[in-house]
């Protein structure tokens, strides 16, 4: 590798001074480039805990630059966010192809069903098979008025042909019509090709790159899949790589639901639309007759097995564990193996290769369903843990859900992963704990690392007031008496904020009561200053963000989604309030399997899991506050347990020392200053 390239590069006057009007050099992003560099060079795996505002995705990007195209080596970039994602594909990554003296190639990775595909949009429009909502008229299906003519004229437009790109409202259910899919592609055999596919093009130009920038959830598609769906890759950066425990336990897990069942059988036989696969089938009658009796034969079945669950488990939603093996039996066996036959037997009524994949996928999905039913009903694996998730969807009835996931994930992340490739470089902002890395480690099986601990360059002691208020109850002992006081506390909070603000909780019951509270508030004439009140769920994540974004005293009432991952810099977000101690709920069911997993190992779960990992989630929602060295604000904590516990003082220490108050008296004025200086400076 070329000597002193990141001197010529991040120094005094160096490539990204030169070409970045708004670029500071940082020591913090000089050292962590420093121990990229050397992690390479030994092949090493390195973890980093670099705060918010170093510089570290370039940090990380551009010694695997160097790396890669001087070793003819393929590097994968994953990121927790879609965000993050598509700003190092959109912009960092470009930005360093004008300005490196290094000629490499990147492409962006994303599941193929974020693809268009000319075949299928091509056949259904042949065949008439889109509804009348998806046609263009009923606001009940989501999409607009010529919904089909704005997909293909985007579609003549398109470069990319992914979905996000698209700006005017596509329903899920048109898209999954016409999106592309693994199951049924045709591949070499597709009249479309090479030229014409999207994902083909994008597929070779991610065998053409040197950087591929993707996400954990394709990653460890990828790792479950037995490596079909990346390029072969020799180096893994895991940005947002607090999150990877969780997301390889969904990849690696099983989900089976009454919805997902309710979408295989309408493909197969919608008796509505009389669309399905008989349509492409030389079928005579009694062989038609045959199909739908099979599908509705499923159907009853479904009807009669998810039935029984809620007589056994109750209607009403909730999540709970399921310990014993053959509580209930699988009365979908017969009738969906009986259907995955019957379709398989109609492959000589076709030569149509599109229809064939068909066939091949929908018998396929089948069987899989049943042996997940089978695998969870027999708890096949003693090293899972299954449970049930019960949910009243607005407008849709109710969901039943059933799952296993891996009590444990490490054994595998330390075969598959880092046994397999190196480097790795694991970063976050969050990735330690008390000033160590050992929570992580064992949690991905990572034994042996490089480590490095990088502080901010923010200036959070004159910038940021946290502020915990006196005589609050406690959360566990008096839950009622602490909903109470958090709103009063709130409401003050606001007032001095005009808004402006996240209000952070662990709980959507909490998060409800306030909603209704502040919204109230917000309504009556004489309630004082009416704020524009967000909360999780009425809207998109992106809207939600963007509307927040563009008002004045806008609050967001957000749960974990917004705890992490989110970025609002400047004057939108002046506030965050932080309601509970973010400790995981011990009866959920992953959670309460992992910490009896810990007791069995003689292991104290509450100091060896739970705090760990709320430490970790605070500091991301502390995280949410300062986002560029201009930012001021408030960092509320209703919880009184950082104080009055002893392990309180841990929480505390985790966070960069700023003022602190405890009085709403010293927060107004506190505040009062932080924006005078702000305006003064502006």
């Amino acid at each position: 590798m070329k000597k002193n390239y990141l001197k010529d590069v991040f120094g005094d006057k160096g490539l990204l001074e030169k070409n970045h009007e708004n670029y500071e050099s940082r020591s913090q992003q000089i050292q962590m480039a420093v121990a990229v560099e050397n992690a390479i060079a030994k092949k090493s795996h390195l973890l980093v805990d670099a705060a918010t505002g170093i510089g570290k995705t370039l940090a990380y990007i551009i010694p695997f630059i160097y790396w890669s195209k001087e070793n003819k080596k393929r590097v994968i970039i994953s990121t927790y966010t879609k965000t993050l994602q598509e700003q190092i594909a959109n912009k960092d990554l470009p930005f360093l192809q004008k300005i490196l003296p290094v000629d490499f190639k990147f492409a962006l990775c994303v599941g193929s069903e974020n693809y268009i595909c000319i075949r299928r949009l091509s056949r259904y429009r042949q065949l008439g098979l889109f509804s009348a909502t998806q046609l263009g008229g009923s606001a009940s299906g989501g999409d607009g008025e010529g919904t089909l003519e704005n997909i293909i004229k985007w579609v003549k437009d398109t470069k990319t042909g992914l979905k996000f790109e698209i700006d005017f409202a596509v329903s899920d259910e048109l898209w999954h019509s016409i999106c592309r899919e693994s199951d049924i592609c045709l591949g070499k055999k597709c009249t479309y090709g090479n030229r014409e596919c999207f994902y083909s093009k994008a597929k070779a130009e991610q065998y053409k790159s040197d950087i591929l920038v993707s996400n954990h959830h394709l990653f460890f598609a990828n790792i479950a899949s037995g490596g079909r769906v990346l390029p072969t890759y020799h180096a893994v950066v895991f940005d947002e790589a607090q999150n990877i425990e969780e997301v390889a336990s969904d990849q690696l897990g099983i989900e089976i639901s009454n919805t997902g069942l309710n979408y295989i059988l309408s493909r197969i036989y919608n008796p509505k639309k009389n669309s399905g696969l008989h349509r492409s089938l030389n079928l005579s009658k009694k062989e038609k007759e045959q199909f739908i009796d099979g599908v509705v034969a499923v159907r009853s079945s479904a009807d009669i097995f998810f039935s029984e669950l809620l007589n056994k488990f109750g209607a009403e939603p909730k999540v709970k564990r399921i310990r014993e093996k053959n509580i209930f039996i699988n009365t979908l066996e017969h009738s969906l193996i009986q259907l995955a036959q019957t379709i398989k037997r109609f492959r000589d009524k076709t030569e149509d290769e599109e229809v064939l994949a068909e066939i091949k996928s929908y018998s396929a999905s089948l069987v899989s369903l049943n042996n997940g039913l089978n695998t969870i009903i027999g708890q096949i694996y003693d090293d899972y843990v299954y449970w049930i998730e019960i949910l009243q969807k607005r407008r849709r009835g109710i969901k039943i859900v059933l799952y296993a996931a891996p009590i444990d994930v490490s054994k595998v992340l330390r075969e598959k992963i880092f046994e397999k490739t190196s480097p790795v470089v694991l970063t976050s902002a969050t990735l330690s704990t008390d000033k160590n890395f050992s929570f992580i480690k064992e949690r991905l099986g990572l034994d042996e690392s490089d480590e490095l601990l990088l502080d901010s360059p923010f200036d959070y002691r004159n910038n940021v007031i946290l502020y915990i208020p006196e005589d609050m109850p406690d959360p566990k002992h008096e839950p009622e008496e602490f909903n109470k006081k958090s709103f009063e506390e709130i409401k003050k909070i606001l007032e001095i904020t005009q808004g402006r603000a996240f209000c952070l909780f662990t709980s959507y019951k909490m998060l409800d009561e306030i909603n209704g509270q502040l919204s109230a508030l917000s309504a009556d004439p004489c309630g004082g200053k009416k704020y524009g009140i967000f909360r999780q769920g009425d809207l998109p994540k992106w809207k939600m963000l963007d509307g927040f974004k563009k008002s004045k005293n806008a609050v967001l009432l957000g749960t974990d989604t917004f705890w992490q991952g989110v970025d609002v810099p400047g004057r939108a977000l002046e506030c965050v309030i932080i309601t509970r101690i973010p400790f995981s709920v011990p009866d959920e069911p992953l959670t309460e399997a992992k910490m009896e997993y810990l007791e069995r190992l003689g292991k104290n779960p509450f100091t060896h899991y739970q705090i760990p990992q709320a430490l970790i989630m605070l500091k991301q929602g502390f995280g949410r506050l300062i986002r560029r060295k201009s930012d001021v604000g408030i960092v509320a904590i209703l919880d009184p347990r950082v104080k009055t516990r002893q392990y309180g003082e841990k929480f505390l220490k985790s966070l960069p020392a700023c003022k602190n108050v405890s009085s709403i008296e010293e927060l107004k004025s506190g505040y009062e200053e932080l924006i005078k200086r702000v305006d003064n400076t502006e």
